[in-house]
């Protein structure tokens, strides 16, 4: 929507004031300097959510190969029952951990500008967003040798960390 005395840019370079008294180069300037700084802004924070994930999983990770080679007992003692247990060939056995979010949400009410020829123009109109659901999981397999030594573990899911 454009107002009376603001800048309008044409093209790189080139701007019209609708209104006298102000520089044109400031404006569409001020203008190039918003949408940069907007841009890096959210680029930057792309970086940022990426490193934090980095982090969690790194994190998770050395927990995780913290009980490599500790006694299942301590594993049980921990987390608790496993939900899955199967007895391998080898007379050891896996420990299935696995659990399971679904998490609903919506967005909530955003504004959009509709066409009305009885008033005379655009006005506006709230709208609501849909309802989103995410289905988050983990899954934590942690082999288990014959002398109830935790051997290895594995995880899939995409909520582990």
């Amino acid at each position: 929507m454009k107002t009376a005395g603001m800048p309008t840019c044409v093209q790189a370079g080139e701007c019209k004031l609708r209104m006298s008294g102000r520089s044109p180069a400031m404006g569409c300037g001020m203008n190039r300097f918003l949408v940069t700084t907007i841009a890096l802004l959210l680029l930057g924070s792309c970086g940022t959510m990426q490193n934090r994930m980095a982090e969690r999983k790194e994190a998770f990770t050395r927990s995780m190969d913290g009980w490599v080679a500790r006694g299942v007992d301590e594993l049980v003692a921990e987390k608790g029952p496993p939900t899955i247990t199967t007895s391998l060939s080898s007379g050891g056995k896996e420990l299935e951990y696995a659990k399971r979010n679904v998490v609903v949400g919506a967005s909530g009410p955003y504004v959009v500008s509709i066409y009305d020829p009885t008033a005379g123009g655009r006005v506006p109109q709230l709208k609501m967003s849909g309802i989103s659901t995410n289905d988050l999981t983990c899954k934590l397999v942690f082999r288990i040798s014959s002398a109830n030594i935790i051997e290895s573990w594995l995880s899939t899911g995409n909520d582990c960390y």
